[in-house]
């Protein structure tokens, strides 16, 4: 199981990995994408048909939130994968908090680093905070899970 593990926690990275190694334009696009997808399923469920003028209007408003809250679910999943390989180490388990948010560090630090060498992209320092947000939402998650299920899941 500590492979599975291992392997999951790895695939997650080389997935922020993948994201971060597209141009600005494709980021965008994907982004703008998503964000027009959600506004039409919206709209749908409403009941109330949206011009383009309306989505495009959307999308720049909608813009800067959703990118970011994107970096900090990013970062809640390795935050919590990390956890989830850590603790099954007695040298890490002792600390397991501080390990976490030292690891989540060095690789959100990476990230920028990585993306300021992929066109129309720049290392933001504003974004690795973002990203220790979504870094702390998952441990406190996890703690939540922890003292709620504490009987039924051994952590």
């Amino acid at each position: 199981m500590k492979y599975v593990k291992i392997a999951l926690l790895l695939l997650w990275m080389i997935t922020i990995f993948i994201f971060s190694n597209d141009t600005g334009s494709v980021s965008t696009e994907k982004s703008d994408n998503a964000i027009g997808t959600m506004a039409n399923i919206i709209s749908t469920i409403f009941q109330h048909h949206l011009s383009d003028e309306e989505i495009d209007t959307i999308i720049n408003q909608s813009y800067v939130i959703v990118r970011k809250t994107a970096h900090v679910f990013e970062y809640v999943i390795l935050s919590l994968l990390i956890i989830w390989v850590l603790k099954d180490y007695s040298f890490f388990y002792q600390h397991l908090f501080w390990w976490t948010l030292l690891f989540s560090l060095i690789y959100a630090i990476s990230d920028e680093i990585h993306q300021c060498f992929i066109p129309e992209r720049s290392g933001n320092v504003i974004d690795v905070f973002i990203d220790l947000l979504g870094v702390l939402i998952g441990m406190v998650i996890f703690r939540i899970i922890k003292l709620f299920f504490k009987p039924k899941i051994k952590c």
